[in-house]
């Protein structure tokens, strides 16, 4: 009782600290946007070169000037992103897979014409730092002329006017997403597979493959084995016995799923706590005319170690309805006659293996590399027939 108490109390103190923090810097990245100051982030066409930001980088101001050429003369952003795919045109991130959607952010981005708009997102909640598209709920700060434009103005200012018809088209309805919809990548170039059906089979296959053989040579995958590398994966990460009668295991796996939230909010917790202090030491620093760098250098290692981390994050959130339905289940075939047959039926079920995993990555038609909630990986090798 002790101990909880402690817990509680420490808990509770930590909030508070979060709370007033997040209020102290709020206030002041405020009150640096209405004096003109704006956060520099890394996009096509511009750089930061010894410390001075927005540096045109005239290699990749290249591409962003032919693809408002491009738009300017008719080309639709589709037809931009797959010239741009033929003629080997690098992404800031060094990738080559172009999409209409990366067209259109380009197209719209008021930094190529050297504005600055600032506080399109906000923090909507201090406890859960979910941010939010900022729709008028807090106030924008438009900083016109930061930096050197790389598209005049007047050509973006006609781009602005020839993308607002484009966007009150017919309305689409909601796009079907399938349990493993954005969960399985290719190991050959990083993208997404997404599924089809054809002559009676579903298939899995490379987003970047399907535009050009340039971009990836990754073979298609059949839905089914996709199921049976995960059941295989499964049994192999969780030493299911098939000659016990199961309810320890049982339990077990009902104790996995169940501490996987309180792992995930111990671990960002403990690290947006750490940024906030970071930020707000940093903020206090710039607003009393100190020398701020050692403390910016501390505060973008802690940024770069929440960003990676917050990929994790976002699957292991988007899978809680997964989690709780997998322990009612659980729950049910705890207490059943054989609970491990109840399980192995279970296993044929891809919404119950959802629980337990957040990435499938296919590396041959074959041969997966799974990696569960817990951020353990398991290489597994499956095949048509019977079973491996």
């Amino acid at each position: 009782m002790q101990s909880e108490f402690i817990l509680t109390m420490l808990a509770a103190t930590a909030q508070e600290e979060s709370r007033s923090i997040s209020e102290n810097i709020s206030w002041a990245t405020s009150k640096r946007f209405e004096q003109g100051e704006a956060r520099f982030a890394r996009i096509l066409g511009y750089k930061k070169v010894k410390g001075k930001p927005w540096v045109i980088d005239e290699r990749e101001a290249s591409t962003v000037r032919e693809i408002f050429r491009q738009y300017v003369e008719g080309n639709t952003p589709t037809e931009i992103a797959n010239y741009l795919i033929r003629n080997n045109y690098v992404k800031v991130n060094g990738r080559r897979d172009w999409t209409n959607v990366a067209i259109i952010s380009i197209l719209k981005n008021e930094k190529y014409v050297g504005d600055v708009l600032c506080q399109k997102t906000y923090t909507e909640d201090y406890l859960t730092h979910k941010t939010r598209v900022n729709k008028g709920e807090k106030t924008q700060y438009l900083i016109q002329n930061n930096h050197e434009g790389i598209i005049d103005r007047e050509t973006f200012d006609k781009v602005q006017k020839m993308l607002k018809p484009k966007s009150k088209g017919v309305k689409r309805g909601p796009s079907k997403r399938y349990d493993l919809t954005g969960r399985v990548a290719c190991s050959e170039c990083g993208a997404n597979f997404h599924r089809y059906k054809t002559r009676g089979y579903v298939t899995w296959r490379c987003s970047n493959r399907r535009k050009s053989t340039r971009l990836c040579n990754m073979t298609s995958v059949r839905d089914e084995i996709l199921l049976k590398a995960l059941k295989k994966a499964f049994i192999e990460k969780h030493e299911i016995d098939p000659k016990s009668s199961g309810k320890r295991q049982i339990i077990k796996l009902m104790k996995n799923l169940q501490n996987t939230d309180v792992l995930r909010d111990g671990e960002q917790n403990r690290l947006r706590l750490e940024l906030e202090k970071a930020l707000f030491a940093e903020s206090m620093a710039v607003l009393d005319n100190k020398d701020e760098k050692e403390l910016k250098d501390h505060r973008e290692a802690i940024e770069k170690t929440i960003a990676e981390k917050e990929v994790w994050w976002r699957l292991v959130d988007a899978d809680d309805p997964y989690r709780k339905e997998a322990l009612e289940e659980l729950g049910k075939i705890k207490d059943a006659t054989n609970p491990l047959k109840e399980l192995y039926k279970q296993l044929d079920n891809i919404k119950f293996l959802r629980a337990w995993m957040t990435r499938i990555e296919a590396k041959s038609s074959f041969l997966f590399s799974i990696t569960w909630v817990s951020g353990e990986e398991t290489e597994v090798e499956a095949s048509e027939g019977g079973d491996d």
